[in-house]
Order: structure tokens, then sequence, then C-alpha cells
């Protein structure tokens, strides 16, 4: 069970970093764009969320997170408890 733990701790810390940014931008540019859609993507229809649209955002992700990292461990403890690895 520890080794759950750490694995769920360095996966946290990992992805907290990129998730900081430094400023906030309301264009993708084209290094960005290369880089999320390929060289050759052709029309890309996708807009930046504004400050507001982000803060209305807030806390989605970490509910459905929680959700799934619980019903992960319930698993776990379930087929532990049965043998089933």
């Amino acid at each position: 069970m520890n080794k759950l733990w750490v694995s769920l701790a360095l996966v946290f810390s990992l992805s907290i970093s990129p998730l900081a940014a430094l400023e906030s931008s309301t264009k993708l540019n084209q290094a960005d764009t290369e880089f999320l859609f390929g060289t050759d993507a052709q029309n890309v229809d996708v807009i930046v969320l504004s400050e507001d649209e982000m803060e209305e955002t807030t806390g989605e992700f970490w509910g459905a997170f929680s959700a799934i990292t619980g019903l992960g461990a319930l698993i776990y403890e379930i087929g532990r408890d049965h043998h089933w690895w």
C-alpha cells in the first residue's frame, strides 16, 4: 500500500508544476499550436479560455480525480482481499 501512496504523491507533484502558468495570454502562438496539434494541422478551431472562464472551471478536475482515485483504491483493496493479485 505504501508503494501506491508514493506513486500517487509522485504523480501529483509532477502534475502540479506545469499547471502554474507564468503569464496569461488569450492567443496560442505558433510554437504552442505546433506542439499541441502537430506541424501539419490545418484549420484548428480552438480558443484560449479567459481568466473568468478559467475561474468558472476551478475545482472540477479535483472532484473527478478524487472519485477516480477513490474507486481505484477500493478496487485495489477488494482485489487484494480476494487474492486477485
